[in-house]
């Protein structure tokens, strides 16, 4: 047996909630446009020089030295493969996975049964200093929103959410290798007690 689905009622937002996250996401557009695009040389220069190569079809570790996993490189070479090599194609990869942070904290808190003014103050806070407050491009903030994610999508129980789970949880490895095992480990312990049948637990490891 695997997880219950989390209740309907969660999966229903609150038109405060709808306000508060949909300022958090429309704040770093609005970044976009009265920030100066001036490139961070730690993380994100680091990340987007090896997107750079990896865009030209370099491979890391094999044609250049890197520190970092390989998914943020890839992530940001899409990007400027779709859009252009360009400091703004990279943020607006900032901007998504935002988004994907807003979501998916919204959406793993109703299905653990957060209160509502717990809900907002989250979002709240994922508006005041989530990648709004360091706006720069990292695989730190990929990381986060992949294993943000993996969490949202098991809580909400079933063997298809489970393997979502274990996809995004592979992700998150791949952006980052510490945080995204400890979540590989802590997500495979939650899955294989969601019932006796393990079903959970072997859908996770699958989509991972």
């Amino acid at each position: 047996m695997t997880a219950p689905p989390a209740p309907a009622a969660s999966r229903v937002w609150n038109p405060a909630e709808a306000v508060v996250a949909l300022a958090a996401v429309a704040l770093p557009l609005a970044l976009l446009s009265t920030v100066d695009l001036s490139l961070s040389l730690g993380d994100e220069g680091l990340l987007l020089a090896g997107a750079r190569r990896v865009a030209a079809g370099q491979v890391p570790y094999r044609d250049f030295y890197a520190i970092l996993p390989p998914g943020a490189f890839y992530l940001a070479a899409g990007a400027f493969t779709l859009l252009g090599e360009s400091l703004l194609a990279a943020r607006l990869v900032l901007v998504v996975c935002h988004a994907l942070l807003v979501l998916s904290a919204r959406d793993l808190a109703a299905s653990v049964g957060v209160p509502l003014w717990g809900r907002l103050l989250a979002l709240a806070a994922l508006a005041a200093y989530g990648p709004n407050f360091w706006f720069a491009l990292s695989h730190h903030w990929l990381a986060d929103a992949f294993t943000l994610a993996s969490a949202a999508a098991l809580a909400r129980g079933g063997g298809r959410w489970a393997a979502g789970a274990g996809l995004l949880a592979g992700a998150g490895l791949l952006c980052l290798q510490d945080q995204g095992a400890f979540w590989l480990a802590a997500g495979a312990l939650a899955a294989a007690s969601a019932g006796p049948g393990r079903r959970a637990l072997g859908a996770f490891a699958a989509g991972a």
